[in-house]
């Protein structure tokens, strides 16, 4: 079965109710930033309602950043753990002529969101990227396979008895290299080495050439270790708080809002300031450090993780974010402040939403 007619015959699976269903709320009130942090932490946190009002603002503001939005937060949330609806929301955006024919934009996107939002999530092909990418332990693999030839790095991505970081590092290296040709080009050189990966191919085919997200390219590669110890576990998910309709969650360091409160909190607690400059004496890295932590504790835990303990290591014992490394021993710390510094800044963050923009 070829990718067109994989995610053809899944888009005319899509089972719609018999009734267009009722909109759950107006579009969030909000910028778009906001907005596009507020649909991914509510899909990660099985918040259908939220996640529906905050992609009714994408929409708004342009369809396409909507769809190309919920196929990155499918890749990054979903992925293994609910196959079925990432491939589903993969279908849909990769046609706007055929969704005409199924219902309107925000029905399609209210039926993609909560697909997303309730099934299991699955954050294992961020976690490679962002290992592949920030782990000191593999920066030797890193500048060797730089300096490698292509068919050198192939060759690593092509074996599974390699370790499975070292070959996301290698695709990575294919995937960078301007003597490889266009981007689209190297990513199909990738996707040729991985062809044996079925319909997962057809999927990451499908969402790469729709985002142009490395995510799309690590599920082939995850799918060639024929993983299949997939267990449900739950995330400590902080309550959520809102502010005239707005879940405070989505001020993170992505946000201009978000940013500026987290640079008040770090002005505000001596606590924090004190643990911070027994890491690093340069101020200038510290905002991203409790960005890094906040986003540990608040921003990216999931209902219903769909766990493989054969890759726990990729998220073990911490997500692989550049701030947790920097921080190394301080991070358990640092996120143990930030918890208890929440409702502060929650504070920070009503007060910044409340005071008008000029002023």
């Amino acid at each position: 079965m070829t990718d067109h007619d994989f995610l053809s015959a899944t888009f005319q699976s899509i089972a719609l109710p018999p009734q267009e269903p009722t909109l759950t709320g107006a579009p969030l009130q909000c910028d778009r930033w906001i907005a596009r942090s507020a649909l991914q932490k509510a899909v990660r946190r099985g918040e259908g309602a939220m996640a529906q009002r905050a992609a009714l603002n994408l929409l708004e503001n342009d369809p396409r950043s909507a769809w190309r939005a919920l196929v990155i937060v499918g890749l990054e949330d979903v992925g293994f753990g609910s196959w079925t609806a990432l491939s589903e929301v993969v279908a849909l955006a990769q046609s706007s002529v055929r969704r005409k024919h199924l219902a309107s934009e925000a029905v399609l996107v209210s039926y993609a969101v909560q697909r997303l939002a309730s099934g299991g999530h699955c954050q294992a092909a961020c976690d490679l990227l962002m290992r592949a990418t920030n782990d000191p332990a593999w920066e030797l693999a890193r500048a060797d396979l730089a300096d490698a030839n292509p068919s050198d790095r192939r060759d690593v991505l092509a074996c599974s008895t390699r370790p499975l970081i070292e070959r996301a590092v290698a695709l990575l290296a294919l995937l960078n290299d301007p003597a490889g040709g266009t981007r689209s080009a190297r990513a199909d050189v990738i996707l040729e080495v991985l062809c044996e990966a079925g319909p997962v191919l057809s999927v990451a085919n499908a969402a790469w050439r729709a985002t142009g997200n490395e995510m799309a390219l690590m599920l082939p590669l995850l799918e060639s270790m024929s993983i299949r110890d997939q267990h449900v576990a739950e995330d400590l998910l902080l309550p959520l708080v809102e502010h005239e309709g707005i879940p405070l969650y989505a001020l993170d360091q992505f946000t201009r809002t978000g940013k500026s409160a987290i640079n008040r909190l770090i002005y505000r607690d001596a606590s924090i300031q004190v643990l911070l400059n027994s890491v690093t004496a340069d101020q200038r890295t510290w905002a991203g450090m409790v960005a890094d932590a906040l986003f540990i504790v608040e921003g990216s835990p999931v209902l219903r993780r769909a766990e493989r303990s054969s890759l726990s290591h990729l998220r073990l014992p911490f997500r692989p974010l550049v701030g947790a490394f920097a921080l190394g021993q301080a991070l358990t710390p640092l996120t143990n402040l930030v918890t208890a510094a929440i409702p502060a800044l929650n504070r920070i963050r009503e007060d910044l939403l409340s005071t008008p923009p000029h002023e």
